[in-house]
């Protein structure tokens, strides 16, 4: 179309070709066009608007561009254009900066307002260097809003981050109360370290008091933490004392000296305990009532556990309560095992995983509690009760999981054989005395497979049987019926350090059962059978099985796993590519390189981004010609993550592409991580 028919088209009375005629302007370019595409900016229709917005990115020239675009801030009648033209200067990116400072000095109040949001939106060290100088703006509006923008500086350097802090600081005991309210707020989210001894006297002041709560975990001293238990009974106050004590509490471990100080205050001050209480049980805002449970893990009551320990029935479990009981400690299992025998079976599933995420050790109290549920109607709640024994019960409890091996619900039987290893490798004497009364093809050949693979793995000792009765327990496992067993069994030959162990272990890989195979095939790998691997990943045709073959032979021989990985990166199956990838990332130097980069050419995307991810760490300027077709690829997940890693390397090269890619890309994520790779600091490297 003519730039006549462009004019026409722009001042049709329907929106729809308006938005058409703008995005023929912008594929056009030239000064004329430029004029044509700003009165775009200020059309009527916001989608009209919103097009041109989004397009100024493509038009050219960009210089004559972001002249008119500056110009536009100050217009007095269009406010639609204004903010249109706000909304472009961010689009545009870095380019735009060095325009509106150049036109900054010349705009009245409310256009260097609009100025001070082009520059929030575009994280760049010109920019946050300008909007410090702006704090001092004769008009309250632009130092305002200059403060606001200034939250997002740690964006562009940590130097900047740091120059704007200083800067708020100065700020923050501002008589002006909006002011010092939008300082606070930005120094919040520029994550600054702000002492007590400046931030807790801001409480006096009218209306600062929720936000000085809501910062007050910043100080992360005693008398902040203080200052936030002690408003959890105050109004106004206590929903942000509670969201900000519980934030600060998530941050930390079980045992650092604030979780010790913090529960020791809450029990010191009844009236704060029972607050927290009531607001857990009956706050309907999920948030507050997430913060709650967590301060009273804090405290670390036992009274509090069977509240605690309710939050967690609903849909999904709930993270405060997760954390209140982490935050308790060890101690809190016992607690957790009086409640089994009155929890529906879902949550006792529940609370016996955490007795074994939590626990160091059970008394007796706790493992009678667990025995009892081994008799639950529930399978799920079984096999949690056999791992709980696995890692903490005692010789007796050999004899309850050899029985629960043989157990019809797979479940309960995998549970119980993972257990018994863990167990029997504690106990060797009881477990030596029981492997002797089993047979190896019969009923309970799973237990004495795992007691097997337990022998094996501890080594030497009085208790230890001879590994030639060992590996003839072994054999025999390998043709019971069960097929845990015979996996287990296989596990057990691999442990066993027998010169003959590959020759025996290499009889599954003709299994019926491919669970059989596959573990064969892995304790290969153990035993480092690089020969039969080899023979494995020439002539199998199962996708799954190569790829553990692969991975069993970079165990026995990394340079053999190279040598046939290398075939699978190109136009093999995802799976089997994302396997080689992972090969070759065990790899050093030239052949880890070469091959992570044949990866960027297969046609998955998750092949592609699993090897860009391992050649990030290793980027050179000499490779970044070689990975810079990520930036354009099909997939907008690897352009984004092509976009991240060539930020961090910090050099011109990279900087030259990331700033062509950001000229041509629609994507809104991947916009958003060149916008930011492009505001990082200087280079690194000069000249790369």
């Amino acid at each position: 179309m003519s730039l006549e028919a462009l004019s026409q088209a722009l001042a049709s009375e329907e929106p729809e070709e308006r938005r058409r005629a703008v995005a023929a302007l912008a594929l056009r370019g030239g000064e004329e066009a430029i004029e044509l595409f700003v009165r775009a900016l200020g059309d009527g229709d916001w989608r009209v608007r919103k097009e041109a917005s989004a397009l100024s990115v493509r038009v050219t020239p960009r210089a004559s561009l972001l002249v008119r675009l500056a110009q536009s801030l100050d217009d007095k009648t269009n406010i639609g254009l204004r903010n249109a033209a706000v909304e472009a200067l961010v689009n545009i990116g870095p380019d735009a900066v060095s325009s509106v400072l150049g036109a900054l000095d010349a705009l009245d109040a409310d256009a260097r307002k609009l100025a001070v949001e082009v520059l929030a939106g575009v994280p760049d060290p010109r920019g946050v260097a300008r909007l410090i100088e702006a704090l001092a703006d004769p008009d309250a509006n632009v130092v305002l809003a200059a403060a606001e923008a200034l939250g997002r500086a740690g964006l562009a350097t940590e130097r900047t981050r740091e120059d704007a802090t200083a800067a708020l600081l100065s700020h923050l005991e501002s008589e002006d109360l909006a002011l010092a309210h939008a300082v606070l707020d930005a120094l919040v989210r520029l994550d600054a370290n702000l002492p007590s001894s400046r931030l807790l006297p801001l409480a006096e002041r009218p209306l600062m008091k929720r936000a000085t709560l809501s910062a007050a975990a910043k100080a992360k001293d005693e008398a902040a933490l203080a200052f936030l238990v002690n408003a959890v009974v105050e109004t106004p106050g206590a929903r942000e004392a509670i969201l900000a004590l519980a934030g600060w509490l998530r941050e930390l471990t079980p045992d650092s000296a604030f979780v010790v100080a913090a529960g020791a205050m809450i029990r010191r001050a009844p009236a704060v305990h029972e607050a927290l209480r009531k607001t857990a049980s009956e706050s309907s805002e999920a948030e507050l009532a997430e913060g709650a449970l967590v301060a009273l893990g804090a405290a670390r009551d036992p009274t509090d556990v069977p509240g605690i320990v309710h939050a967690l029935e609903g849909e999904g479990p709930s993270s405060g309560a997760l954390r209140a009981l982490e935050l308790f400690g060890p101690e809190v299992a016992l607690s957790l095992a009086t409640l089994l025998d009155v929890a529906a079976p879902a949550l006792r599933v529940t609370l016996l995983e955490l007795i074994v995420a939590l626990a160091t050790e059970l008394d007796a109290r706790a493992l009678r509690a667990v025995r009892e549920t081994l008799s639950d109607a529930s399978a799920e709640v079984v096999a949690a009760a056999a791992n709980v024994l696995g890692s903490f019960g005692d010789e007796r409890d050999l004899g309850r999981l050899v029985a629960l091996t043989a157990h019809g619900d797979g479940r309960i039987a995998e549970a119980a054989s993972s257990s018994l290893t863990s167990l029997a490798a504690r106990h060797r004497a009881t477990a030596r005395a029981l492997l002797a009364a089993l047979d190896p093809t019969a009923e309970h050949a799973a237990a004495g497979a795992a007691i097997v693979a337990a022998m094996t793995r501890v080594g030497s000792g009085s208790e230890q049987p001879p590994v030639a009765e060992l590996m003839a327990f072994g054999e025999r496992a390998l043709r019971s019926a069960d097929p845990r067993a015979r996996r287990l069994a296989v596990e057990a030959l691999a442990e066993s350090g027998a010169e003959e162990a590959p020759e025996r272990i290499a009889v599954a890989l003709a299994d019926e059962e491919q669970e059989v195979r596959l573990a064969a095939v892995r304790a290969l790998g153990r035993v480092g059978a690089e020969s039969i691997l080899r023979g494995i990943v020439v002539a199998s045709t199962d996708e799954e099985t190569v790829s553990s073959a692969l991975r069993a032979l970079a165990s026995a021989s990394l340079p053999a796993a190279l040598e046939l990985a290398e075939a699978h990166l190109g136009t093999a199956p995802p799976a089997l590519a994302s396997t080689a990838v992972e090969i070759f990332a065990l790899a050093t130097g030239e052949a880890r390189t070469r091959g992570l980069l044949l990866a960027l050419g297969h046609r998955d995307r998750d092949v592609v981004t699993l090897a860009l991810s391992e050649l990030a760490g290793s980027l050179t300027p000499e490779l970044v010609g070689k990975v810079a077709p990520c930036l354009a690829h099909p997939a907008w997940e690897v352009r984004r993550l092509a976009s991240e890693i060539f930020a961090e390397l910090r050099i011109d090269a990279a900087r030259a592409l990331l700033r062509d890619r950001f000229e041509v890309e629609r994507e809104p994520e991947v916009r958003a991580a060149l916008a930011e790779a492009l505001s990082l600091r200087p280079p690194r490297f000069e000249g790369g």
